[in-house]
């Protein structure tokens, strides 16, 4: 590597970059930390990007409006496979022209890889990024997907668990550097607005991750006889029939409230942190690994731990069994008023424990500084 400045590109596709922390404190890292030119790839910018991303270029990924407009055309007369084949032969081509040079590419899951493997020469400068489970590559099944990530340089995970679940998939082990799913420390504004016990959801709405569940068993639980307050927040309403029916179950539930709308990530910080509690549930409906051990793979308990919340969680671990969480094997009326009592008074002791243990498990600088280290090293062989 002859320049001063590395220069790092990101691949991702929207979903992945506008729901996961990792990759935004990625970005992060990188300009603040390390001082590369970092580009990132993605589809949607006008639904991911902020003034957040310091010093980063951000390149569309695909032809989004073209690309939708003659996919939908193939589709009115009955050719959905052709507006999918020809969908993506537009995004590829668009992409590649889009494409620069770069000494170390970050692949965000296997359909990042996937397009990166049709482009690039080689993936010996690629580094692998799971963040989720296996089912982002189970369309392509295990041998193509082992044959791509065999070819990269460094495979990251959130932890040894998910990697262990991912080499089961693949058959064969991978040897992972392991960065949990964390943010980069924060300063955060603890001046609450009310007295009110503020219990929060935030993120998207899926049955998966139980935020009609949680409506349900607030009302059911008459929390501290109307002391306690619930806020489900989501940055888009969807699914529109799940949404629907959230809120269809708060209506009438003054101490209850869905927001919706997408935040920066300032806005979303400061709308955690005005919160006691962040619920963090989940049903594994899949019956994958995709919503297996997730105490390292989830973006929302790290946000609530780094914002001092309490967490209320069924991840069944270890450090479950004692603040900041308040664990619950299911999440209904009963389960809630429990944890409510367990939390009781101690807010403060709460929110030590939960910063404590946000900067001992979820600091994403502590993680990503000798994997980067090592990362460069192994390019400079």
């Amino acid at each position: 590597m002859q320049r001063n400045r590395i220069s790092v590109g990101i691949v991702s596709f929207r979903y992945a970059f506008g729901t996961s922390p990792f990759l935004k404190r990625l970005v992060s890292y990188l300009t603040e930390c390390i001082g590369a030119e970092v580009t990132v790839y993605v589809e949607g910018l006008e639904s991911v990007y902020n003034n957040g991303y310091f010093n980063a270029h951000f390149v569309n990924r695909r032809p989004r409006f073209t690309e939708r407009l003659v996919r939908r055309g193939f589709r009115q007369i009955g050719l959905c496979r052709l507006s999918e084949e020809f969908g993506e032969i537009l995004g590829l081509s668009y992409f590649q022209r889009r494409l620069a040079c770069h000494d170390i590419f970050f692949a965000a899951e296997f359909e990042s890889l996937q397009l990166l493997s049709k482009i690039v020469p080689s993936l010996s400068n690629v580094a692998y990024l799971a963040l989720e489970g296996s089912d982002v590559m189970r369309k392509y099944g295990p041998s193509h997907a082992s044959s791509a990530i065999r070819s990269c340089v460094m495979y990251i995970a959130p932890s040894k668990e998910r990697a262990d679940a991912l080499s089961n998939y693949l058959g064969f082990r991978l040897e992972c550097e392991y960065v949990p799913v964390s943010l980069r420390p924060i300063s955060v504004d603890f001046t609450k607005t009310s007295e009110a016990v503020r219990i929060i959801y935030s993120g998207i709405l899926m049955p998966e991750m139980c935020a009609l569940d949680l409506v349900t068993a607030f009302k059911q639980s008459r929390c501290y006889d109307g002391r306690a307050r619930l806020m489900v927040h989501a940055p888009n309403p969807h699914p529109r029939w799940y949404c629907r029916e959230i809120r269809e179950e708060l209506a009438g539930t003054y101490q209850a409230q869905l927001k919706v709308g997408f935040l920066s990530d300032e806005e979303h910080i400061a709308v955690i942190a005005d919160n006691d509690i962040g619920v963090c549930v989940y049903r594994n409906l899949s019956g994958t690994d995709n919503f297996d051990n997730l105490l390292l793979s989830s973006g929302k308990l790290a946000t609530y731990l780094w914002c001092g919340l309490a967490v209320v969680t069924n991840i069944f671990h270890e450090a479950t069994q004692v603040p900041p969480f308040l664990y619950v094997e299911q999440l209904t009326g009963d389960s809630l008023r429990s944890a409510l009592n367990s939390y009781g008074s101690e807010r403060e002791s709460f929110r030590a424990a939960a910063l404590t243990y946000a900067n001992d498990h979820y600091n994403f600088d502590t993680y990503m500084a000798p994997v980067w280290v090592k990362l460069v090293s192994m390019l400079s062989r």
